[in-house]
């Protein structure tokens, strides 16, 4: 008589199983020789995840312990290119780790599509996943397994993942293979990896990166064969052909910086990643006494406000007015990186010598200059710093009618070119075009920017009414029509007017100024958010963010606020954070871009990174109320609310008792167990709702902070009726998270033209 055969259980579903009160896992999107990858959902942060599984095998081998240690030191590193780990963990012994659904495509499966990239998509690839190892150099992890796979792309941009698994099943070097199997993917692999020759360093990950990016340039790695037995050998050797592209031959420098990458012996490599990207994207070779600045820095500039010398406090906007026009000009060139306005403006007044500012900014040249009016005659005086060694390289004074501005302008870009040896490759011989015939309304214009600045509900006001007479004097000036556009998108976003009316006139002004000139970037940023904040057209919002990015000014603004008003609503925080890091690039000393990450975090449920990164911001900026506010939001987060109160505080006190900044106080009160103190802020609101428009989002935290929930959900109602700008981010903004599972929020939410898809 036979004795019944039993199947053994299927792994995958004990894990199913295991993990299903936290993560809903679904099917798989992903499979390798040691894991797979299942697509799942966060149940308690209602977001897609990816779940990936060693297999049985791989984890009995491995253990859980080292597993987990390893896993835990890959967590920490927080870097935009770097695809994050949300959790780990050993269930029903299987070893999982949990990361963000990248809804794009490996490079592994995008070279499977188009055999080879472009050359400037390739580079682009290399920069971005350069700068994420040489960040986890920085902290001592090396990734030991760079390949096509575990470089993850989405939307133009790329990702790494899988820090911290080929550390765990390296072990030592007597356990480097086993049964045939190398850890670590023999094509890819360092030699000193696959002899075990000493301890693996960042000049590892330097051979991966170089032979992931001779494969996508060439269509084929430098080294490859049937077996490992075959690629070993072959690597034992270590001679390396020249790429052989035919139709479009790569440049000398690329080519012998592979070379180089690609050698046998580590010692021949470049020493960092940093040094491997620097010659790899630099036509010339960089002298080993440059290396530490980069040659990168050469080719980046600084545009101080010019002083005013008239002595006129009237005449301050024209300084930075032409400064800032100067700047605008200048980042049209895409040989040259310009630090945006908010950053090179933070040593106005300041004396502070050339060293100093470039060594803060990051950038390898100064412009600074004075200006002086005389009735309708300027004297400007300008010079050309080269931050490493102080010397001037440039200066020139102009005395000029005002009718000449323009001209002036122009040729002191052209000199600045000249100076830097940067390409121009503009369809004319202009760098700054006339943006106005009109010299009324380009003096309008720079006093509305300049009102702008200063982010004020009063110094809104006052943009607007110098916006408006520069469009009155000419209805052409497109960039006069794209500053009333933001000027009016922040009025919305400041709640200093109903969304309905400031973001209606932001559309009529961006329209209009897109009518004229179809790629003006910062009409296309003030459109792109008024889709998102007012339609929640999200396709099309997305269009003209990526249109705005594909032009040729650098403008930090369109990066933020794709990554704040689109991104982050919808969830795609990966995204999300590499926008605010190109934004940063672009203008390091911005407290508002700075802060963005932060929040970033808080969104994504992190609350105690957004705690850490938000004081970094205010190390540099103690007065900047927003990171104080969200700070105190994050520190509600991890229970330490005393902090929170404090925090918010200080928050209402720099913004002068701003709506945002109470509502935050109320719900942190009620959080607190204030309950008393939350229902007077909360009355306080209701009170100030007679005389200025406050988003019924705020009134909704506070009540969701004292546990009303039917008044919360009335009051985002309210806010979908009147299109508040801030009920998108009700999804993922942790104090609605108790009515994140409501059907009545639900549908809401996903009612036609709603907060999201």
């Amino acid at each position: 008589m036979s004795t019944p055969s039993h199947d053994p259980p299927d792994p995958i579903a004990t894990l199913r199983a295991a993990l299903d009160t936290r993560y809903a896992l679904g099917h798989e999107v992903g499979a390798g020789g040691m894991s797979l990858v299942l697509l799942a959902h966060d149940r308690r942060h209602d977001r897609p995840v990816a779940v990936k599984v060693l297999r049985p095998e791989v984890a009995l081998t491995l253990g859980a312990e080292r597993f987990l240690r390893e896993i835990g030191t890959a967590a920490r590193l927080q870097h935009p290119h770097i695809v994050p780990i949300y959790d780990s963990g050993d269930a029903a012994g299987m070893l999982y780790l949990v990361m963000p659904y990248v809804d794009g495509e490996s490079l592994r499966e995008r070279l499977a599509r188009v055999e080879r990239l472009a050359l400037d998509e390739a580079l682009r690839y290399g920069r971005e996943v350069g700068e994420a190892l040489s960040y986890a150099h920085s902290r001592h992890v090396v990734h030991r397994d760079m390949k096509p796979e575990n470089i993850l792309l989405q939307h133009g941009h790329a990702f790494v993942v899988d820090f911290g698994i080929a550390k765990a099943l390296e072990g030592d070097a007597s356990t480097t293979t086993q049964e045939g199997m190398f850890v670590g993917t023999p094509t890819y692999m360092a030699p000193e990896q696959m002899f075990g020759e000493g301890d693996v360093d960042e000049r590892a990950d330097v051979y991966g990166l170089a032979t992931v990016l001779y494969e996508a340039l060439e269509g084929r790695p430098p080294f490859s064969g049937p077996s490992a037995t075959a690629i070993l050998a072959q690597k034992a050797v270590g001679t390396v052909l020249a790429p052989s592209r035919t139709l479009e031959p790569l440049p000398p420098h690329v080519e012998r910086a592979l070379l180089r990458a690609l050698h046998r012996d580590r010692d021949e490599r470049p020493a960092t990643i940093e040094e491997f990207i620097t010659t790899l994207t630099q036509p010339a070779p960089v002298r080993p006494a440059a290396r530490r600045s980069g040659a990168t820095v050469l080719k980046s500039i600084a545009v101080l406000p010019f002083t005013n010398a008239s002595g006129d406090p009237a005449d301050e906007y024209l300084g930075d007015g032409l400064a800032e026009d100067l700047g605008h000009a200048l980042s049209a060139i895409p040989a040259l990186r310009v630090v945006a306005r908010t950053s090179a403006f933070a040593f106005k007044g300041r004396a502070v010598d050339a060293r100093t500012v470039g060594a803060t900014l990051g950038v390898g040249s100064i412009l600074s200059g004075s200006v002086r009016r005389a009735g309708d005659r300027l004297r400007i005086t300008c010079e050309l710093i080269d931050v490493e060694s102080g010397i001037q390289r440039w200066s020139e004074r102009f005395d000029r009618q005002l009718t000449d501005v323009f001209a002036v302008q122009d040729e002191i870009s052209h000199a600045i070119v000249d100076t830097l040896r940067v390409r121009f490759l503009g369809e004319t011989s202009r760098i700054v075009a006339t943006p106005t015939s009109n010299l009324d309304a380009y003096e309008s214009y720079l006093r509305g920017r300049f009102e702008w600045s200063q982010r004020t509900p009063a110094s809104l006001q006052r943009c607007l009414e110098h916006l408006e007479r520069a469009i009155a004097l000419d209805p052409r000036f497109v960039l006069a029509l794209a500053g009333l556009a933001d000027c009016h998108v922040t009025r919305a976003i400041y709640g200093v007017a109903s969304p309905t009316e400031a973001l209606g006139a932001a559309r009529t002004a961006a329209d209009r100024a897109l009518a004229i000139r179809a790629d003006a970037v910062e009409a296309l940023t003030a459109r792109a958010s008024v889709r998102a904040l007012h339609d929640r057209d999200w396709d099309g919002a997305e269009g003209d963010y990526l249109a705005a990015l594909a032009g040729q000014v650098q403008y930090p603004l369109t990066h933020q606020w794709y990554a704040m008003h689109l991104l982050a609503p919808l969830g795609r925080f990966a995204e999300a954070r590499a926008q605010v890091a190109r934004a940063r690039e672009l203008d390091p000393l911005s407290p508002s871009i700075a802060a963005s990450g932060g929040i970033l975090r808080l969104y994504e449920g992190d609350a105690e990174q957004a705690v850490r990164e938000l004081h970094l911001v205010l190390e540099q900026h103690p007065a900047f109320g927003l990171a104080h506010l969200f700070s105190g939001l994050a520190l509600v987060e991890t229970g330490r609310l005393d902090d929170a109160l404090a925090a918010i505080d200080r928050a209402v006190a720099l913004s002068n008792g701003s709506a945002e900044s109470r509502a935050a106080l109320g719900f942190a009160q009620a959080r607190a167990g204030r309950a008393d103190a939350a229902r007077a802020t909360l009355a306080d609101l209701e009170r100030l709702r007679a005389t200025q428009f406050i988003s019924p989002v705020l009134l909704a935290q506070v009540r969701v902070g004292l546990g009303d929930t039917a008044a919360a959900l009335a009051d985002l109602a309210e806010a979908r009726a009147v299109r508040a700008v801030d009920l998108p981010l009700v999804r993922v903004r942790p104090a609605f998270a108790p009515l994140l599972g409501l059907p009545a929020l639900r549908a809401l939410l996903d009612a036609p033209g709603s907060a999201v898809p």
